[in-house]
């Protein structure tokens, strides 16, 4: 009797564990430096390649789905999303321009390099809602490689812009 009940248990558990072991995760990893000038901001986001076409092809208003593979066509779509979706905006509220530099796609990560012109003397805040259309869990986590490793910022949907640089 005791082997039925320990056997009924397991499959009780394993039952309730597998939806959410099944539950993909919905999130994007940044890391960003300043460069040597300390007039640039260099990015580097790691990304799911599928969630950011899918992105992409409702942007696009084509109905075409939108294929990383092209960087030739899909470069323009990736810089004109991450300047809607990831902004950095100076004390005064202006807006800091970006530039899509490259991309690394690949089936089960995508990276992509991006440059922001920014003051190292200027106060700068984030707002990083990459994905966030798409799903309500997606979490963006931000590593500023200036500030401690175990220090990262979390961007969750209709969350407020964060403090980035403090302007010294």
């Amino acid at each position: 009797m005791g082997k039925t009940y320990s056997l009924v248990g397991l499959l009780g558990w394993l039952l309730l564990a597998l939806p959410a072991a099944a539950h993909p995760s919905h999130s994007s990893y940044t890391e960003i430096d300043w460069n040597r000038a300390g007039d640039t901001l260099e990015v580097s986001m790691r990304i799911v390649p599928e969630e950011l076409e899918t992105a992409l092809s409702w942007r696009s208003g084509t109905g075409k789905a939108v294929v990383l593979e092209n960087e030739a066509s899909s470069a323009p779509l990736i810089e004109a999303y991450l300047s809607e979706t990831f902004q950095v905006r100076n004390a005064a509220s202006e807006l800091m321009p970006m530039k899509l530099v490259g991309m690394d796609i690949s089936y089960a990560e995508s990276w992509l390099y991006f440059t922001v012109t920014a003051s190292s003397g200027d106060r700068l805040s984030l707002r990083n809602t990459v994905l966030q259309e798409l799903e309500s869990q997606q979490i963006n986590r931000v590593r500023r490689l200036w500030r401690d490793a175990d220090d990262s910022q979390v961007h969750r949907k209709n969350g407020q812009e964060q403090l980035l640089w403090d302007g010294g």
